[in-house]
């Protein structure tokens, strides 16, 4: 008898609460340096400018692809060049990861980017 074991990241399944914080939302301006359009949430890569001027890549998590999808956001909504806002909620441990809120695009038109029945369920702690 053979026994296969799977590795899963264990952020896969994390509580939101628990690795973002709400309650310090905060944007980000920069450009896009990777767009990763995969389960179980699509992911942006940006680079942002701290206040002391350094560029710092930020790790955005956004809803997953069907919701996104629902939302009418797909490959040709974003791109590699130009300049974007996020609205986030960064993660708790202050690395540069976050999950996303909002999306402005470079038109000033805003998308929700957020996974929000993911919040609603961590929001019943």
């Amino acid at each position: 008898m053979t026994i296969i074991v799977l590795s899963v990241p264990s952020w896969a399944h994390h509580s939101v609460s628990q690795i973002f914080n709400a309650d310090k939302a905060t944007t980000l301006t920069g450009v896009l340096t990777k767009i990763e359009w995969i389960n179980p949430h699509m992911s942006v890569f940006m680079d942002v400018k701290d206040a002391s001027g350094k560029v710092v890549n930020w790790h955005i998590e956004f809803a997953p692809l069907n919701t996104l999808s629902a939302k009418g956001i797909d490959k040709k909504t974003l791109d590699l060049v130009s300049t974007y806002v996020i609205d986030v909620w960064p993660a708790r441990n202050g690395s540069a990861y976050a999950t996303g809120r909002t999306l402005t695009l470079p038109n000033g038109r805003k998308l929700d980017v957020a996974d929000s029945l993911y919040w609603q369920s961590s929001e019943k702690r």
